[in-house]
């Protein structure tokens, strides 16, 4: 999601938010400090003359970058609605930028009405190891139900049971009030999904999360982000 600058007056920008932006203490950018660009209704949360080149040198420094920007929008979240955008978005110059929000102004908005006073879950998944005689455990923070003794007597028995306890978890957050999206697998096996919740349900959705039964995983809900995975 890189879009690269090659010219002086290059705006890197972090996100989107409503105007007029009053109260908001602005947060320190990858490398000086960040700015309002304001047009009608729209402000980006912009750093002046930063190229996406200086961010590339060495690996080292382009992962610092990316933990930036991720810190600078968390941090704008806590204040206010956001949308978040890639790392690495930049336009030529403010002028760019604020035709880009003139014309754009309508869509924005809307997407910023619909984000309003909500945040992002990770809800994570994490798949108990096939155990044909496991002892039940417990950890704090988290709770771990084990099948009992020899409750499954094949290893393909159980995979089949994980498969179906996610499907009932799938199906059980469709019926709340709620939008989700899968994330990727990766080779740890952890299963990801992100829901968009209103902000102040965050502690009646932990409670019902908690009532929900699981022998095959672990089921972990994260703290409150800005809308990633929400946000087109």
């Amino acid at each position: 999601h890189m879009i690269v600058v090659h010219r002086h007056g290059a705006m890197y920008v972090y996100a989107f938010l409503k105007a007029p932006v009053n109260n908001i203490e602005l947060p320190m950018g990858i490398k000086t400090s960040s700015t309002l660009v304001v047009c009608e209704q729209l402000a980006a949360l912009a750093e002046p003359a930063l190229s996406v080149d200086e961010l590339q040198q060495t690996d080292q420094q382009l992962v610092r970058a990316a933990m930036d920007h991720d810190r600078v929008i968390q941090e704008l979240f806590q204040s206010t609605t956001v949308l978040p955008l890639h790392f690495g978005t930049s336009f030529l110059s403010q002028a760019h930028l604020m035709s880009h929000l003139r014309k754009k102004q309508r869509y924005y908005c809307d997407q910023l009405q619909k984000l309003d006073d909500k945040a992002e879950y990770l809800v994570k998944l994490l798949p108990h190891n096939y155990s044909a005689e496991v002892e039940p455990a417990e950890k704090a923070g988290c709770s771990y139900i084990f099948p009992s003794k020899n409750r499954y007597e094949t290893q393909v028995d159980y995979r089949e049971q994980q498969k179906q306890e996610f499907n009932d978890l799938w199906q059980f957050l469709q019926a709340q009030p709620c939008e989700i999206v899968q994330g990727k697998r990766n080779t740890d096996n952890v299963e990801r999904l992100f829901l968009l919740l209103q902000k102040s349900q965050e502690g009646w959705f932990r409670q019902l999360l908690g009532t929900h039964t699981a022998h095959c995983w672990n089921i972990h809900i994260g703290e409150a982000l800005p809308p990633y995975h929400f946000v087109s």
